[in-house]
């Protein structure tokens, strides 16, 4: 499949071509109009707006876009996605974009997954929720042939349509924010113009996708940023190094803990497998550790081990344990009954670069159903200290935590209640204060904040999760 791929990425250009005649937003117009895009962009015509003005009060409501790694999807869904939902709750316009749909995707859409993103990026921006639209914009150029011209200007943003649709659906007037957590974005900024752009990255996307290019994409992202934004330490001083100097804050992701802690009722798939049940919820991927997984269900052969989640299950078949059942993905709404009526939460995680600067969701997840975990030491998880983690190093001390876990009496309520200081409302209301702080006046924004009349689009966040 590998192989395949990378042939299709050598036939991009062409394919680009094949693709005019499939997408209804390309054609000669759409090519005449990206010549004086690209031109303006090369000569830095295309400013982001006000950059580096900070002398504006705050609007009590902000129009922010939000270009994120991940489309919206009942199954997968992601830190952008929880922040883009409660920040429309709180009464701020947002607009979700999810990365672009390519002639990759043309190629390849035999396959479901690919046939459904291919789908949705030829239909109009979708309306999720009060003040949230969700958009899937297409680009002709991929991100594996745009990626070498970054240095001169990203042709995977240039030859979007992203500003093409946000102007016919009413919003390119008036951006306040563009919030990115995916450096392929690089270059949205000038066409938007909004008037602050914050990089918030959730992971070492170049070691994770060993594409050293992404790291040249942040560096060209970073010189229009007011500030940056971590979700893990490693990924915070990875960007400070950079751009130093910037306004910098590190966010963990959070957890909906009204939605995890609710009580739900035992799911079918889960009543025919024996206690102790222990869970893992997520990708199944080259960031899963199969022979930690592998070596738990041999050494522990009273406990059932339950995958949930997409991804190389066949990996986890071939382990050929009958105590390791496979679920498969299964829609976010429905995970907290699986985690509820379980008694150990996994991270098996590989030992490598990619790992150390993940902040991963279901850690807080698992907690906020009641359960206790266990994961690969990392120095950010170590860095956490969260009383309900147990951490290894190997496979053996693997074995040796869920045993002791196993053994010991577990008070389910007091974990989900230590996890509620990380809720997305708390989250929101920090990344809302740092943006007014760090785009607008600082007494401006202070004097904001410290009215009461001011209040709502952060209270309201509160309210919603507890």
């Amino acid at each position: 499949m590998l192989g395949w791929i990378n042939m299709v990425n050598r036939l991009a250009p062409l394919l680009w071509l094949a693709s005019c005649s499939v997408s209804t937003h390309l054609g000669g117009k759409y090519l005449k109009r990206l010549i004086p895009m690209l031109r303006s962009y090369l000569t830095g015509d295309v400013a982001v707006r006000a950059l580096g003005n900070r002398t504006e009060a705050p609007p009590l409501f902000m129009t922010i876009v939000f270009a994120s790694h991940s489309p919206f999807d009942e199954c997968l869904v992601v830190g952008s996605h929880h922040l883009a939902s409660a920040l429309a709750e709180a009464g701020h316009k947002v607009w979700h974009i999810g990365p672009p749909v390519t002639p990759v995707h043309v190629a390849l859409a035999i396959k479901p997954k690919y046939r459904s993103r291919l789908l949705k990026s030829l239909r109009a921006p979708e309306q999720l929720q009060d003040n949230l639209i969700a958009m899937d914009p297409f680009s002709a150029i991929p991100w594996q042939v745009a990626k070498w011209t970054i240095p001169y200007g990203n042709l995977f943003v240039l030859s979007s349509n992203i500003a093409t649709k946000l102007a016919k659906a009413g919003g390119l007037a008036e951006i306040d924010v563009l919030l990115v957590d995916d450096p392929r974005f690089s270059g949205l900024e000038k066409l938007l113009k909004p008037r602050a752009v914050f990089y918030r990255a959730t992971d070492l996307y170049a070691e994770m996708k060993e594409d050293p290019k992404l790291t040249t994409a942040e560096r060209q992202l970073l010189q229009h940023c007011s500030g940056i934004i971590g979700t893990s330490q490693p990924v915070l001083l990875h960007l400070m190094g950079l751009k130093p100097g910037l306004p910098s804050l590190q966010l963990e992701n959070g957890v909906d803990w009204g939605h995890f802690s609710k009580p739900m009722e035992e799911p079918e798939e889960l009543k025919g497998i024996p206690h102790p049940r222990v869970i893992y919820v997520g990708a199944v991927d080259f960031r899963f550790d199969y022979d930690v997984l592998g070596y738990m269900a041999e050494q522990i052969p009273e406990a059932h081990f339950v995958i949930i989640g997409p991804g190389k299950l066949n990996h986890v078949r071939d382990l050929g344990r009958s105590n390791i059942h496979i679920l498969g993905p299964k829609p976010y709404q429905l995970i907290p009954g699986f985690l509820q009526y379980s008694d150990i939460g996994i991270l098996p995680l590989v030992d490598n670069l990619a790992n150390s600067g993940r902040s991963p969701m279901k850690l807080y997840e698992y907690g906020t159903a009641g359960l206790p975990v266990v994961a690969r030491y990392t120095q950010e998880l170590t860095r956490r200290a969260e009383s309900f983690v147990s951490l290894f190093s190997s496979k053996e001390e693997a074995v040796e935590r869920v045993i002791n876990i196993l053994k010991a009496k577990v008070d389910r309520k007091a974990i989900s209640e230590s996890c509620k200081v990380h809720s997305w409302a708390n989250k929101i209301s920090t990344l809302v204060e740092f943006i007014l702080k760090t785009a607008f006046s600082p007494k401006a924004s202070n004097e904001f904040l410290s009215d009461p009349e001011n209040q709502p689009p952060m209270i309201k966040v509160h309210a919603a999760s507890e």
